[in-house]
C-alpha cells in the first residue's frame, strides 16, 4: 500500500525528537495523546512502522494519564531526577486531581 502524503508524518515527528535529544537508539516511551489516535490503524500503523525503523527499541503506547505529567518528568529530568522511577504515582496523582 502505498502511503499519503499525510499518513507517517506523525512517525517522522517522532523520529526527528528522538534524534535531536540523542535518543533514537534508546527504549524510549512514545506517548500517542490526542483524539487523532481514535481514527485507528490507517493512523497507527505508519506511524508506528517509521518510528520502529528508525528507533528500533522505542515503545508506543496511548496515553493514559493527563498530559502534563510528560511535562513534570521532563522537568524532572532537567534537574537531574529520575521523573520515570515514579511515573506511575505521578499518573495516579495527576487523575485524581482531575476527579
Amino acid at each position: 500500500m502505498k502511503l499519503s502524503a499525510g499518513q507517517g508524518r506523525l512517525g517522522w515527528l517522532a523520529v526527528s525528537v528522538a534524534r535531536q535529544i540523542g535518543m533514537e537508539n534508546d527504549a524510549v516511551d512514545i506517548i500517542q495523546s490526542g483524539s487523532i489516535f481514535e481514527a485507528g490503524e490507517i493512523i497507527t500503523n505508519p506511524m508506528r512502522d517509521i518510528i520502529l525503523k528508525h528507533c528500533p527499541q522505542a515503545r508506543i503506547i496511548r496515553l493514559n494519564s493527563q498530559p502534563v505529567v510528560g511535562a513534570v518528568i521532563l522537568g524532572m529530568e532537567q534537574a537531574h531526577v529520575d521523573g520515570y522511577a515514579i511515573r506511575d504515582n505521578l499518573i495516579r496523582a495527576a487523575n485524581e486531581i482531575v476527579k
